[in-house]
């Protein structure tokens, strides 16, 4: 099968998505809190109008120690929820699937000792702003010896329980850069890497996507084109199990090289995106989506140098550059169950530390603003997801201020 063809290179001038959307709205804050209760959540997804989850950690200030934190949505407020055989361990959770109200995964890290993490410095040039997965760049420090899962439970209608993930090679350390239900089960893309114990520089990544279902996992095989070289899968997307779409890159010291690739039932096609010559350095391929036929991709550069936010879509034929992406730069998207509708959470332009989101209705893009308790802070939205049967959409993330402790952690929706 031929590959799809490039129609045209990649322009690396920072694109203002908000001068291509339409003012709308702010979305309303329905559950904030202070950090100083050091409680912090950095996924969201939902199965019905009455039945979602959002996940994170929460870190005691006195003690260091990180535990999982979940939160369930019940159609009218949100509330914690008790994590099950978590309780008590070291964990911190990044990941959240809903794929029904008897089968909803959560994936994280187990978190190493407090005198064992490290401090995480923001590859976002000029901001004091950690990048979106901050476990993504273990220099975080969370992860524990190498050889270790990652963190996995599984919601069964009754409880959270620990299920046995993959064991990564002796010599890496295991992430799940993204979870997403596909049909009537879980996908979850990731990587496996090796750390340099003493810079946390990461080296010999190997790609995987794993499967949830029946409350098991099956790791599936990745074409040997992502395989035979060091590569990541950041986002999956798809409709069924033959269906499927993942996004991420090649990675090198000097260079990483965007891709995307499609399963059909049959095999893997694999399309690399450009890098220019005007930023050799690269950029990540972070999120991919479909809506209406058409696959979307939004990336960025890791590199402290400089940053490129992009994004291209595909219509069946060709990759073109997506401009109209409403905010320049995208941490998370979700389409509607119908495909009627695409969110977007992140900044409104290019080293904005003050987050927006934005909707697509398939003809024209709506920016809306934080909340008035939120607004005009810096920050970032980690994760957005549609709330099936109806026109909402949530989000969590959080904002900062100048004590150490200081700032919000929040989940806000779209006005109905």
């Amino acid at each position: 099968m031929p590959l799809p063809r490039i129609s045209k290179l990649l322009s690396v001038v920072a694109l203002a998505g908000a001068v291509f959307a339409t003012p709308g709205d702010p979305w309303v804050a329905l559950d904030n809190q202070s950090k100083e209760f050091g409680k912090f959540l950095t996924g969201v997804d939902f199965d019905a109008p009455n039945s979602g989850w959002a996940v994170g950690d929460h870190t005691d200030h006195g003690s260091g120690k990180t535990t999982a934190h979940i939160r369930r949505w019940d159609g009218a407020k949100w509330a914690d929820s008790a994590i099950g055989d978590l309780a008590g361990k070291s964990a911190s959770l990044s990941q959240v699937a809903a794929v029904s109200g008897t089968d909803a995964w959560a994936t994280g890290v187990p978190v190493a000792a407090p005198e064992a993490r490290k401090a995480t410095r923001s590859p976002r040039p000029h901001s004091p702003l950690p990048y979106r997965d901050e476990q993504r760049r273990f220099q975080a420090g969370k992860a524990v010896a190498a050889g270790t899962p990652y963190v996995l439970t599984h919601w069964d209608g009754q409880q959270w329980t620990s299920v046995a993930a993959p064991e990564p090679g002796a010599d890496k350390s295991a992430l799940v850069t993204d979870l997403e239900r596909i049909g009537d089960h879980a996908l979850a893309a990731g990587f496996e890497q090796k750390a340099d114990p003493e810079t946390g520089a990461p080296s010999e990544q190997t790609p995987f996507l794993d499967r949830y279902a029946g409350g098991k996992v099956q790791r599936l095989e990745l074409p040997a084109q992502l395989t035979a070289k060091p590569s990541a899968v950041f986002s999956v997307t798809g409709k069924n199990a033959d269906d499927v779409w993942i996004s991420g890159a090649f990675l090198a010291p000097e260079k990483d090289t965007p891709y995307a690739a499609h399963w059909d039932g049959k095999a893997w096609t694999l399309s690399e995106l450009p890098v220019t010559a005007e930023f050799p350095n690269g950029w990540n391929a972070d999120q991919i989506t479909t809506m209406g036929g058409t696959v979307y991709v939004s990336g960025r550069s890791l590199y402290t140098d400089g940053t490129l936010t992009t994004g291209y879509r595909y219509d069946g034929k060709a990759w073109t550059e997506w401009t109209d992406r409403g905010l320049a730069e995208i941490n998370d998207l979700s389409v509607s169950a119908d495909g009627s509708a695409m969110v977007a959470g992140g900044w409104p332009s290019q080293g904005s530390n003050i987050s927006q989101y934005a909707s697509f209705d398939g003809r024209a893009w709506t920016s809306h603003e934080q909340p008035a308790v939120l607004a005009g802070k810096d920050g970032q939205v980690l994760s957005v997801a549609h709330v099936p049967g109806t026109d909402r959409a949530m989000g969590v993330g959080y904002t900062n201020d100048d004590s150490e402790w200081g700032g919000t952690y929040y989940i806000t929706a779209s006005k109905p």
